[in-house]
């Protein structure tokens, strides 16, 4: 689905490119944002899949990359990212929050 959609984004694209006017641009714009949607709502889907059949592994790593991403957007001004707090802060949320905070 994806595959066909990006295909048909890069045709309008190409017309866009050729044909300057309001109407191409407008296609232009629609095609990339369908694009898009299209590879959002797959990984969306899969990710719900993820959640119903293993509920525990899944929010495991979220809450892990949840800390991580966090922790690292915290450490953003440092001069050197201090891996060792960045690990501890994964480790922690995995476990607490990924697994001991998960309704079985």
């Amino acid at each position: 689905m994806i595959s066909n959609c990006c295909r048909s984004s890069r045709r309008l694209v190409h017309t866009a490119r050729h044909a300057l006017t309001d109407d191409a641009m407008r296609a232009r714009t629609l095609a990339r944002s369908l694009c898009v949607t299209s590879a959002a709502s797959l990984v969306f889907d899969g990710y719900s899949s993820l959640l119903i059949e293993h509920p525990l592994a899944t929010n495991i790593a979220t809450a892990g990359a949840l800390a991580a991403a966090g922790d690292a957007v915290a450490q953003r001004n440092n001069a050197v990212y201090d891996a060792k707090r960045g690990l501890s802060f994964v480790a922690f949320d995995a476990a607490y929050r990924g697994g001991f905070q998960t309704p079985l």
